[in-house]
């Protein structure tokens, strides 16, 4: 619902834009082929020049704000002579130990996906702003792309968090074994040294039951011929 024709006259010019020399003369080339031209020449570097000096002076700074274009081309004219291998290599080692210098002062990654999709929400808010407010829509889709190429290594490292956060660790599915249950109380020791058995036949272990005053006699006589 929120799609408007200026949304579709802006997918236009950047499906235009992105089509290449190569492209469109392979199109014309059986229709009118002498407007057809396969040469790409030599590009001059005068765009880039001035590109570098306009950068140079958005930097700001000592050495920037007042930077030439002539030196700029006289910097790129002094490294035209081609390095020798020694040279090359002490440029390649040199550079391999800034490498590992940045690589250890990185601090760890913070890095979450709310953190990643409030960046995109805000580049998406200011790619709007820039677009309804710039009158000029070739400087609006030059810049809106500027900003979306820059935000790409970001867009990589949202999906690797992504797949990283979908991958369950094996450890989940484990389960920490639970101390057994303690077995019944042990019986406490009785006070008594002679115990009966519950059957009501006497036993050598247990006294016989008395009754009566007649049982008791005899049992005390039986005792006195022990």
């Amino acid at each position: 619902k929120s799609f408007n024709i200026a949304d579709c006259i802006t997918y236009i010019k950047q499906a235009m834009d992105a089509i290449k020399l190569e492209t469109v003369n392979a199109c014309w080339r059986n229709l009118w082929k002498d407007c057809v031209n396969d040469c790409k020449g030599f590009p001059a570097i005068d765009k880039e020049v001035e590109c570098i000096v306009q950068v140079a002076r958005q930097v700001g700074g000592d050495g920037f704000v007042d930077i030439l274009k002539e030196e700029i081309e006289e910097l790129i004219e002094g490294h035209r002579e081609t390095l020798t291998n020694e040279e090359l290599e002490e440029l390649i080692k040199s550079s391999t130990e800034d490498e590992d210098d940045d690589n250890e002062q990185e601090e760890p990654a913070t890095w979450t996906l709310h953190k990643f999709s409030e960046v995109f929400q805000a580049a998406k808010h200011l790619n709007d702003l820039i677009s309804d407010y710039d009158p000029s829509m070739e400087r609006s889709l030059k810049i809106t792309r500027s900003i979306m190429g820059d935000l790409r290594p970001y867009q990589e490292m949202f999906e690797e968090l992504k797949r990283e956060q979908r991958q369950l660790p094996i450890t989940m599915f484990f389960k920490k074994k639970q101390p057994a249950a303690t077995s019944r109380a042990e019986p406490e020791p009785t006070t008594s040294s002679v115990t009966c058995s519950l059957s009501p036949e006497p036993g050598p272990s247990c006294p016989r039951s008395i009754s009566s005053h007649d049982d008791l006699l005899i049992v005390l006589s039986e005792e006195e011929e022990d």
